[in-house]
């Protein structure tokens, strides 16, 4: 076979058909961690998919590595130097959570660190208007109303409409 040696401060080539080699020394300046990240329901720990993460440089704000929680709410990381400092940041929360705070990250001399992030689920409001039925203009006051969840039927509130015939339920669970 036939090489091409290319010296790369002159850019100068060679063609040799026999490769001599020099014994190098290669030291790597930062060693390579892992990161695993753990999503979760702050209130009843169930491991969540579909957040998606960014981990940034701390001092650059460059974007190091990036990806999604599985379907059993991990996501991991590898081939992460550890000679600086990053933020953790959910850029996207899985459908009905808010998304998580940054959190900073400094390696510490384990190879993988571990680390769970918990999403809060995000609430909403129903508002029911009570109109007379012979004339849309007329508000009715006084119609009681009970909500149910409807994954279990058990009653969440019941709410009584006001002068104006609107009554509301507040701070849902999504």
């Amino acid at each position: 076979a036939t090489f091409d040696l290319v010296d790369t401060k002159t850019g100068e080539v060679t063609k040799s058909d026999r490769l001599e080699s020099n014994v190098v020394r290669v030291e790597l300046s930062a060693k390579l961690k892992t990161l695993i990240v753990t999503k979760e329901d702050v209130e009843d720990g169930i491991r969540l998919s579909g957040a998606e993460f960014q981990l940034l440089n701390q001092e650059s704000g460059d974007v190091i590595a990036s990806g999604t929680t599985n379907a059993k709410g991990l996501l991991v990381m590898k081939n992460i130097p550890s000679d600086r400092s990053y933020v953790l940041r959910e850029s996207t929360a899985p459908a009905g959570y808010e998304r998580a705070e940054d959190t900073e990250i400094t390696f510490q001399k384990d190879k993988v660190f571990r680390m769970t992030i918990k999403d809060q689920r995000k609430t909403g409001t129903v508002e029911i208007l009570k109109r007379n039925s012979l004339d849309n203009n007329i508000k009715v006051s006084g119609a009681e109303y009970t909500l149910y969840n409807a994954s279990n039927h058990e009653e969440v509130e019941i709410g009584i409409t006001d002068q104006n015939g609107k009554v509301i339920f507040g701070n849902l669970p999504w």
